[in-house]
């Protein structure tokens, strides 16, 4: 949130002028920029942390963590004050001036979140194949293919693989 990046550009304010030794009113030269005291050490930096963008990194890493169901009580806490559309696969997140910086600055992030985020399909064994958006991201099977016999309904996809992990041809053209 805006007042986090205030709050954070002067603490990154504070250290640039710890590190150049600036007093008061009184700056002295600074031979190099700030943006150049990030960089990594072996390329002529200090590898300072620009506190905006690490603060920005945080906080998708707790978003992505809800995202993922991936959470122990803090999670529970905030879904269950403040959660309008975090879970399932909507696109965003809802937010109330009264809600607590956190959950506003999460749901600021919540677009790039869902934006990047990828299937990652393993040995397909956690992953069922009509009830989960696995293919493309954007559709479950279930709602393009209507009549799917009552015996595939717990189908997964590693159920669709031979041996080998490759796709078993034979089954797929019996569906």
């Amino acid at each position: 949130s805006n007042a986090s990046c205030i709050t954070l550009e002067d603490i990154q304010k504070t250290q640039g002028a710890f590190i150049w030794g600036d007093q008061g009113m009184m700056r002295k030269i600074h031979a190099v920029s700030w943006k150049t005291m990030m960089f990594p050490k072996d390329h002529g930096g200090m590898a300072m942390s620009n506190l905006v963008q690490m603060d920005k990194v945080y906080l998708m890493k707790l978003g992505w963590a809800l995202r993922s169901y991936k959470y122990g009580l803090w999670g529970e806490v905030l879904l269950g004050k403040y959660n309008r559309g975090a879970e399932g696969n909507s696109g965003q997140i809802l937010t109330l001036a009264a809600n607590s910086h956190i959950w506003k600055a999460i749901a600021n992030l919540w677009p790039i979140i869902v934006e990047n985020e990828i299937c990652i399909i393993g040995d397909g064994g956690n992953i069922n194949v009509w009830q989960e958006k696995w293919i493309n991201g954007s559709i479950k099977l279930i709602d393009v293919i209507p009549h799917i016999p009552s015996n595939f309904l717990n189908l997964r996809v590693k159920d669709l693989t031979d041996l080998n992990g490759e796709w078993d041809i034979t089954l797929l053209n019996s569906l």
